[in-house]
């Protein structure tokens, strides 16, 4: 027998139903309200893979990170690679957060040796429409 439940307040009775919480917006919408995804969207290899963090598609955001309110009106605060006003690290880090230096050791031996002095940005140009390597 479950033991009685007293409440204040008749809305407040627990349940033992489960939910399961699912993404409900495209976290791209407010990019793709200014920035033209024919033009500026996302292309080339990044624009169908998977985020292996979260199993769910790469978006803007992944990348680029949570633009604040002032962002239409022309704050620059969301990630712009291989620009001086980001840290190599911390552009690097974003990168890093779905290509393991492991997997690129294998793949090619000079991510090990500039992973923490070069910005992926300076060889790699994964920007929207072009992914190509700048070598």
């Amino acid at each position: 027998m479950e033991p009685e439940r007293n409440y204040r307040y008749p809305a407040a009775q627990a349940s033992d139903d489960r939910y399961e919480v699912t993404q409900q917006r495209n976290p791209d919408a407010a990019c793709l309200d200014c920035h033209k995804p024919d033009t500026e969207g996302m292309h080339g290899k990044h624009a169908s893979v998977i985020n292996p963090n979260n199993k769910l598609p790469v978006t803007c955001t992944n990348c680029h990170g949570q633009p604040s309110p002032q962002h239409r009106e022309g704050v620059k605060d969301v990630m712009r690679f291989n620009e001086p006003m980001y840290k190599v690290g911390e552009q690097n880090s974003v990168c890093m957060s779905c290509h393991l230096p492991e997997q690129l050791q294998k793949a090619f031996w000079p991510h090990d040796v500039h992973v923490t002095k070069v910005a992926c940005a300076s060889c790699h140009s994964c920007i929207h429409s072009k992914i190509r390597c700048r070598r």
